[in-house]
Parts: structure tokens; sequence; C-alpha cells
């Protein structure tokens, strides 16, 4: 089941605090409080509990906390929006080590299931040094297992994903911008957001190119987002169920330039035709994650704050 080595036995299952939705109801009415936010919720319509149709690729959503990560209030919000705008089946998170006094971690339990995984030293006598490489493989592994989706964990929300759902697999990439129907001109396929359902090739295909490579200087950031781009382009006939959409519309701004949305002045809107926002925590962590917190939504009055106020919110009236 978990070739590279990872340990699922650990697994706790539920949270202290049971998931809402269950496969034979995917919303629970007994938690009043929930109930009265996702019918306030400005992005659920007039019918806040509508009947879902069936999907492709499973409607759950998968994130990945692995030390030496702090949650902090970026974790809480992907979390929340998730929960709120997706409505998903299940989410769940896995965890090597549980966040220890954390109020965001202890209130969005809420909201997830954990599962504990005991990460390998070594795979096939490679050691593994970089927790995001150990993310990576994690990643494939649970979509083989399980399917669904998997996104990283700054990840905002921005509007429903379900849409995507109904493809056999979804991905984004960097389309070309003179020639976005042109596949062959990708470069990298992101894998910050994977859409697959359980057993696709395609993932046990890169899981398998990984581990070849595992010795390999540079291994991981090219086997994160270059090599999937590569396989898809040795034989797209193969991979043609593969829905590979844009890549600004899972994250619509770059590392490097954050644009106006943390800017006070700028007043219109952003990202409209976006599913959700990537914060790039581990490149933007000293610009822009750092001060992402309780007394930044109280001091500031921007696009971002206004957007992820409501959820804000949520959290910070929710009880741990």
């Amino acid at each position: 089941m978990w070739p590279i080595g990872l340990d699922l036995s650990a697994n706790d299952g539920p949270a202290d605090v049971p998931s809402p939705h269950t496969d034979e109801d995917w919303y629970s009415g007994s938690w009043e409080d929930v109930e009265h936010w996702q019918r306030t919720d400005s992005n659920m319509g007039d019918d806040p509990l509508p009947q879902r149709p069936s999907t492709k690729i499973p409607n759950v959503y998968h994130f990945i906390c692995l030390q030496p990560m702090e949650f902090n209030l970026v974790h809480a919000l992907a979390i929340t929006t998730c929960q709120f705008i997706n409505q998903p089946r299940k989410i769940t998170v896995y965890v090597d080590q549980e966040p220890k006094n954390n109020t965001y971690w202890d209130k969005i339990k809420k909201f997830i299931t954990v599962e504990k995984v005991v990460r390998p030293e070594l795979v096939d006598g490679v050691q593994i040094v970089y927790p995001q490489l150990m993310a990576d493989l994690l990643r494939l592994e649970i979509l083989i297992e399980n399917g669904g989706v998997y996104l990283d964990f700054d990840t905002l929300v921005l509007r429903s994903m379900e849409k995507l759902l109904h493809h056999d697999a979804v991905v984004f990439s960097n389309l070309d911008d003179d020639d976005p129907e042109d596949l062959g001109k990708i470069t990298t396929i992101s894998n910050g957001f994977l859409g697959f359902q359980a057993n696709d090739p395609f993932l046990k295909e890169w899981r398998g190119r990984i581990l070849e490579h595992l010795g390999d200087e540079g291994v991981w950031a090219w086997g994160a987002v270059v090599l999937p781009a590569e396989i898809y382009k040795e034989n797209r006939g193969k991979w043609n169920y593969l829905e590979i959409k844009n890549f600004d519309d899972y994250s619509p701004f770059d590392w490097n330039n954050a644009g106006p949305a943390f800017d006070d002045q700028y007043r219109g809107e952003l990202y409209e035709n976006a599913y959700s926002i990537h914060l790039w925590q581990s490149l933007l962590h000293d610009e822009v994650i750092v001060y992402l917190n309780e007394q930044y939504f109280l001091s500031y009055d921007n696009w971002f704050t206004r957007r992820f106020r409501e959820y804000f919110e949520i959290l910070r009236d929710m009880d741990p």
C-alpha cells in the first residue's frame, strides 16, 4: 500500500470533534454553529445545503503538515475556506506530530480528520533530508490510495472547486500566453493542487520516477514540478485524460510579486477567475506570511483582509 515505507498505522482516526461530513450525509445538522455560519456564508447563495451531484474525483481534500512547519493563521484559513466554500465530504490532515499548545490547530480540528504518519529516515537506502521531498512523495501516495484533491497548506480558496471534480484528473500548469492550447509547451505542472481518482496511472508513473532518482542532486525541485510535465509530454496520447488548467487560476500572483492584494490603497477586485490564492509560504514567509496574524486583520484594510475577513472572524469566534 505504501511502497516508499510510509506507515499510516499510527492513525488515531477522526479528530476529537468529528468531521461535519460523512459518506451518508455530507452535512451534519447537529452543529448549530457550523449551520449558522454556512447559512450566512456569502459564497453559498440562497440554499446553504444543496444536494451535490456525484463527481469523478472524490469530494475529499488532503493537507499535509510535517515538522518543522509552524501551524499559523494562514493554515487555519486554508482549512476554513476549504470547509465553507468547497463543502467537502471530508478534509484529512496528515501529520507526523500534532501541533501542541496551538489555538488555531485546536479550533480547526472541528473540521478535519487527523492521520498520523511516520516519516522513514531512509527510502531504498537513500536518506531523505528535505521535508518538502517527503511531502512530495506523501501527497502522491495519499492520492493513489484514496483519490481526491491535495492542496498545499498555504492555499486559500476563493470559489468552489466542485466543477473541477467532474474531470478524470485535473492539474494546473504554466500555459503558453500566446498559445494556451498547445500543451506541448508546458514546462512544469504544479503539485500545489492535484485532483485525481484513486489508483491513477499518471501518479504511479510520477512516483516511480521520483523513487528512481532519489539519490540525484536537486531531485526535490525537479521531481516536484518539472518531472510531471516531462512525463506528460513524453506520451500525451496516454495521458490525454488529464485536464490541464492555467496556473494563474490556482495561483494568480507570483512568489516574487504579491501585487496589490496587500496594498491598502488598492480598492478594486482581484482574481475573479481564480479558484484560490497560493501564498508561497516558503518564499514569502518573511515578506508576507509572518505578518498575517490577528492583529493584521484588525489593523489593515486591503483586498486580502476584506476577502478573508469573514473566515478570520469565524476562527476568532470559535472555541478551541
